[in-house]
């Protein structure tokens, strides 16, 4: 009987894991929403700057959402002169945060990016294993870039790297069902 329980909360074996089982949606101000693992909880104590916290410490999986006004954070860019003109908003801004992100770690080990367009909104994201001293691990992190309106989100999901394989369904699953509200 306990093994029927626990395989039924938990994903089929493949990777996949259900959103009605597994997660629970969140809404934020009324502007956006997305599903998050219910074995997570709310935090204010990861980022000063996010919108949204949630972290599973006894799992070591952690989400924030930090959003920023699009304008002033383009204008920025071209004024200093990362922004390239061949790359769309969601790209330069996936990747100044990832060059800002370098200046905290030892190295990156490895990398994926992806661009997409998912109803209305231009999305990038970024998956990078990192080594941070202060830590003593690898870290696997998950990041999705979302061009709303009028703001960018950076999506920020991350577990250490040997619990990759078990995280990576829930993390993954995060950033994929981010959605703005109206």
């Amino acid at each position: 009987m306990l093994f029927l329980i626990i395989s039924c909360n938990l994903d089929n074996g493949k990777g996949d894991v259900s959103l009605d089982r597994s997660f629970r949606k969140v809404e934020i101000n009324d502007e956006y929403e997305l599903y998050i693992p219910k074995s997570m909880s709310s935090t204010s104590s990861l980022n000063d700057e996010a919108s949204l916290q949630y972290q599973n410490v006894f799992k070591e999986m952690y989400t924030i959402i930090i959003d920023e006004p699009a304008d002033t954070i383009m204008n920025i860019m071209k004024e200093i002169g990362v922004y390239e003109d061949s790359l769309s908003q969601v790209e330069n801004y996936r990747n100044v945060q990832l060059n800002l992100t370098l200046e905290y770690i030892d190295d990156m080990v490895k990398e994926s990016f992806n661009s997409f367009e998912r109803g209305n909104l231009n999305f990038a994201t970024a998956e990078a294993t990192m080594f941070a001293k202060e830590v003593e691990d690898e870290i696997k992190y998950y990041l999705t870039f979302v061009e709303g309106r009028d703001k960018l989100y950076m999506i920020m999901s991350w577990t250490l790297a040997d619990l990759e394989t078990k995280n990576d369904p829930y993390l993954k699953k995060i950033g994929e069902t981010f959605r703005l509200i109206n």
